[in-house]
């Protein structure tokens, strides 16, 4: 009787004690859901940090390094001979399915004339040296995976040549043919180069990129340029061009 006297006396303090149990109550899981929130945040961060996400520009710079082999089916002249290349381009439109890919690359190379071809040479019976540029316009399809980066296309090279006399030669020694001249030759050989599509190569090109850092992509890019003017000619792959190298986007 007394404890229910109390409470109709005081009911205020019924009401303080049943208040404070409730808030104290629902204080805890509050505090526990802030945490857990704060370490799904922490894990997160560490994820990213661990295995960063390939965030590739709409635009990006690349440049290339490697061995490039120009290939000779002639067995009375120089194997085929393989020359260093570097080169640079831009990836474009990599938000797009198919992007744009021009890229120059640069290479130099011995020849002689044949009274026919432009052969490639050694430097033993080289009559001119050729300044090398290719061109190439491209499309590529990009595929992601984690950290890695998968290009596959293909698309047109232009293979613009110069050549002049090589050092150690000079224009009226003999030349490849009859009569000639050295100096013949090297007309010869720079209007060869431009005949019969001698210019054209399509290619097919395939690549492999890898983010390393936040700051870069690196990795290895083969392409095969097929000699238009050569498949005309009968001569198959006479011509052909194989690279290799390394490919590197700054980003």
């Amino acid at each position: 009787m007394k404890n229910k006297t109390i409470y109709k006396k005081f009911p205020f303090i019924f009401l303080f004690f049943s208040l404070s149990f409730l808030c104290f109550g629902q204080t805890e899981p509050n505090f526990s859901k802030v945490q857990a929130e704060d370490d799904n945040k922490i894990l997160t961060k560490i994820e990213n940090f661990e295995n960063p996400k390939i965030k590739i520009p709409k635009n990006l710079f690349f440049f290339t390094l490697g061995p490039s082999v120009y290939v000779n089916t002639d067995s009375k002249t120089s194997p085929s001979p393989v020359s260093f290349a570097g080169g640079a381009g831009f990836d474009l439109f990599n938000h797009k399915f198919l992007n744009f890919q021009p890229k120059l690359t640069f290479f130099t190379n011995y020849y002689l004339w044949d009274g026919e071809y432009a052969r490639p040479s050694e430097i033993e019976n080289r009559t001119a040296l050729a300044l090398s540029f290719l061109l190439d316009l491209n499309t590529t399809h990009i595929f992601r995976l984690e950290k890695d980066i998968f290009q596959f296309g293909g698309g047109l090279g232009f293979l613009a040549r110069f050549s002049f006399l090589a050092n150690g030669v000079n224009s009226d020694d003999t030349g490849g043919e009859t009569n000639s001249t050295a100096g013949d030759d090297i007309k010869s050989i720079n209007r060869w180069f431009y005949k019969n599509l001698n210019f054209l190569y399509p290619n097919l090109n395939f690549s492999w990129q890898r983010a390393f850092t936040k700051n870069y992509l690196a990795g290895l890019e083969a392409k095969i340029y097929f000699p238009l003017g050569a498949i005309l000619d009968g001569r198959a792959f006479d011509t052909a061009i194989f690279s290799l190298g390394i490919k590197i986007s700054p980003r």
